[in-house]
């Protein structure tokens, strides 16, 4: 089983893989993280975006990050519904 500290570092290390297709830095949203039974829900952003505001910056289609907190595996979740959803699918996964 894995803590909060591990997952941001599992999690950072996947965005730093999304980081190479974008010509800005991709941040962590620590902030707006969800935890739930089997680990925790991670957002990201531009960091550019985050400190301006500025819409021009705004990474499109950054789906949250689910990482389980029994087995440390990363799952990329959706954009085309609520983020609560796919939380109750993962669960849903698991427990059949």
């Amino acid at each position: 089983m894995i803590d909060l500290t591990q997952a941001i570092i599992i999690a950072k290390n996947e965005i730093n893989q999304l980081a190479k297709y974008s010509k800005y830095e991709i941040i962590l949203l620590l902030n707006n993280t969800i935890e739930f039974k089997y680990g925790w829900v991670f957002f990201y952003q531009t960091k550019i975006f985050v400190e301006t505001g500025n819409p021009n910056y705004m990474l499109m289609g950054n789906a949250p990050i689910i990482i389980n907190k029994f087995d440390s595996s990363c799952h990329i979740t959706g954009t085309h519904k609520d983020i609560q959803e796919f939380i109750d699918e993962y669960i849903s996964d698991r427990e059949g």
